[in-house]
């Protein structure tokens, strides 16, 4: 059974409002920004189509506009929706950002639009458009432009905003969906060609209401501004879904899997002196990259039958190769016989950033001494050499169980912290309550003197824990089911299916994330964080391969293998 969670348009509604993609548009497809708008009758914009959810919304700091609003506009609002019978409940005057073209991580970086936002209960919406169109007009008037401010109307009740939970425990559900799999993906990668980034398979709920139930659904997610024949897709699994007697559902939305690199991205608190040794978690990059950063997960010991140990620092391959196209990575003798690859500890984007703020500091008079101080020690522990070295890394490509490999070795000379599993006391105070709701015991008992001792396995409902560069210690639940990523838009060379985390408290990963340890509440290494996405609801999902893997792989590319610190 099948029931397509979208919002249909009602009889309520007048004809002429409807925007008719299919029908007006026959010179080209809508962009899934329209599709999805479309698929929404109780949300209304004056011009153009609504900004797909999830959305970042706060109050407006454009004074100008302000002044503006309380002068000419706000008088008005309540004779204009009265005249256009439209009961209200609430006006805000808002700044808003959509996550499906942003990165998280930047949301307070003032890249959004000045939003104009009317709540109201009415469920018709016959005049909503001729309401915000004639508010919009009156902004109008005082030479704001629609690029400048936006008018929504909304039935916070009615409206379709959805967010996902890691799909559970129910055996039906995820073999409904695996026997439906292969056939989707097919017809996905058929009818989407560039357009589609992932299909995941999420328990979703409505945002509106905290008692509607979950429902098993599976999402196909595309870029941002991308177009295809988006109807074609959803009657395809509207009757694809009807075969199994399991009741399923299926959206098609707005959103991009990333590689948890950072660009240009100088991340939280980069601004302190960093430990003289790094640790767990820190921040890195090529010597010679002056605009991306990673994270270095920990340190590991390449074992090989007849020379010694090696040991290495392990993050992820892209931090090192840029290109998305397949790539076989380098082997032992290749890392020795090309240019070396240099790391460096903290990040060369971020060393910037910190001798700049700090001399922008000392340079003002009457400048703090722990600025001065602060100023000098981070130059001396930024004039210290590489890291370390390059010596393997596993290239662009999928192993046999067709999971992406994304790692890289880097081997380290000189003294290194114990692998360190994230301690109790960064975890924020919601992490550990939702730690201690799933009755795993105390997670007191993982403190800073901790020692990851051993290697562990991930498997649907785990819970996890990372530390990486940019948003710290964060904590997540093992989806139910694996996500399949295009990581290339253009190419389907390199589609894999991800071991998916889902944020239990907030975004499991941001840009420059990558490369993160991820562990269990036992403080076990079960794998190493390479990709993010922060579309599918409240809280942004990671994507971990897991250790053992990551083990085998490495055995085959360099012949040694992985264990910890003896």
């Amino acid at each position: 059974m099948v029931s397509d969670s979208r919002n249909r348009k009602s009889s309520e509604t007048d004809a002429t409002q409807d925007s008719g993609y299919y029908t007006s548009r026959t010179d080209e497809m809508p962009t899934i920004e329209e599709w999805v708008a479309e698929k929404d009758q109780f949300r209304v914009v004056a011009i153009g189509h609504t900004r797909p959810f999830p959305l970042v919304s706060q109050k407006s700091s454009n004074t100008n506009l302000g002044d503006y609003h309380r002068e000419h506009v706000a008088p008005h609002l309540s004779k204009i929706l009265a005249n256009h019978k439209i009961p209200w409940n609430s006006i805000e005057l808002n700044t808003r950002l959509s996550l499906g073209s942003i990165n998280r991580s930047k949301q307070k970086s003032g890249h959004g639009i000045e939003s104009l936002l009317i709540s109201t209960t009415s469920e018709n919406t016959r005049r909503w458009k001729a309401a915000a169109t004639q508010i919009l007009g009156i902004y109008g008037q005082g030479g704001w432009l629609a690029t400048d401010i936006e008018v929504e109307i909304f039935n916070p009740l009615r409206m379709t905003w959805n967010r996902s939970h890691a799909l559970g425990e129910n055996d039906k559900v995820v073999s409904a969906f695996n026997l439906l799999r292969p056939a989707i993906e097919r017809k996905v990668r058929s009818l989407c060609g560039s357009a589609w980034s992932s299909i995941a398979f999420h328990n979703r709920t409505s945002m509106c209401s905290n008692t509607g139930p979950e429902k098993p659904t599976v999402i196909i997610f595309c870029h941002p501004g991308s177009q295809c024949d988006f109807k074609s897709v959803d009657e395809y699994l509207d009757d694809l879904l009807k075969t199994t007697d399991v009741e399923l559902f299926h959206e098609i939305q707005v959103g991009s899997v990333r590689e948890a690199w950072s660009v240009t991205d100088k991340g939280k608190g980069k601004y302190s002196v960093p430990p003289q040794t790094p640790p767990n978690g820190a921040s890195i990059s090529l010597e010679q990259d002056l605009e991306g950063a990673g994270t270095l997960g920990g340190w590991l010991m390449l074992n090989f039958p007849k020379s010694p140990p090696v040991k290495v620092a392990v993050t992820c391959d892209h931090l090192i190769n840029k290109s998305t196209a397949p790539t076989e990575g380098l082997n032992l003798s290749q890392a020795k016989q090309n240019e070396p690859l240099l790391i460096v500890y903290p990040a060369a984007l971020d060393r910037n950033a910190t001798i700049k703020h700090l001399k922008s500091l000392t340079s003002r008079p009457g400048c703090a001494d722990s600025d001065k101080e602060n100023l000098r020690k981070c130059g001396q522990i930024f004039s210290k050499p590489p890291i370390g070295q390059v010596i393997a890394a596993s290239g662009n490509r999928c192993n046999p169980d067709g999971r992406r490999m994304d790692w890289a070795l880097i081997q380290v000379p000189g003294n290194t912290s114990r692998n360190n599993p994230p301690p109790h006391d960064t975890l924020n105070d919601q992490s550990l309550k939702a730690f201690n709701e799933l009755n795993l015991g105390s997670y007191k008992k993982i403190t800073e003197d901790s020692v990851v001792r051993q290697f562990g396995s991930m498997s649907k409902g785990s819970w996890v824990v990372k530390r990486g560069r940019t948003s710290g210690t964060t904590t997540a639940i093992v989806n139910g089911m694996t996500r399949t990523v295009k990581w290339d838009r253009e190419s389907s060379e390199l589609v894999s299916r991800e071991v998916e985390v889902y944020g239990m408290t907030d975004d499991f990963a941001f840009s420059g994330d990558s490369g993160s340890f991820v562990c269990d509440h036992n403080g076990a290494l079960v794998g190493l964080l390479i990709g993010s996405e922060t579309c599918a609801g409240s809280f942004g999902c990671g994507f971990v391969t897991p250790i053992a893997e990551i083990q085998a792989d490495v055995k085959k590319k360099t012949g040694g293998f992985l264990s910890l610190d003896p």
